[in-house]
């Protein structure tokens, strides 16, 4: 049985192998910042008003939020005829998987540019504060998964929000 923090890492992988599918996008020089609402709650999730095509993931997501969107592709994939998501990322793409990539490609989460090297030119540092933080709560392979999600979103909000 795969740890908390492995199955994050694969479906941190997942998005990435499945974007690096569809092929290059454009790189953005801007990192927006944290959209809230008047009344202060966050903003309801976009689709991406980048060069990349999909659900633009926000920094002030919540784990479930973010979950459900990636749960709605991976539905999307899944009904479009990618049988074994694993395969498809250790062999590359079929034609049948290329069809489904194509027809959810609406669907696919754009992690948050904060997140993106090429889009943040303060990734590696934030990054590391990012890191240091979770050491900080004692964040480790056997953390339990809502632990973990809770102290890594408020790691990810401290370190990467400007």
């Amino acid at each position: 049985m795969p740890t908390k923090i492995a199955r994050l890492a694969l479906a941190a992988l997942c998005t990435g192998a499945l974007a690096a599918c569809a092929g290059p996008a454009e790189q953005q020089p801007q990192v927006p910042t944290l959209v809230t609402t008047s009344a202060g709650a966050p903003a309801p999730a976009r689709p991406s008003t980048s060069a990349e095509t999909g659900v633009q993931l926000r920094l002030d997501m919540s784990m479930a939020e973010r979950k459900q969107i990636q749960q709605a592709y991976l539905d999307c994939l899944k009904t479009n005829g990618v049988a074994d998501l694993r395969r498809m990322m250790a062999n590359g793409p079929t034609e049948q998987d290329k069809a489904a990539l194509a027809a959810c490609e609406g669907k696919k989460p754009i992690e948050p540019p904060q997140l993106d090297p090429a889009k943040n030119p303060d990734y590696e540092e934030q990054h590391h504060k990012y890191q240091q933080c979770l050491d900080k709560a004692g964040i480790n392979a056997e953390t339990p998964e809502d632990t973990f999600d809770t102290v890594s979103k408020a790691c990810e909000t401290q370190a990467f929000a400007k």
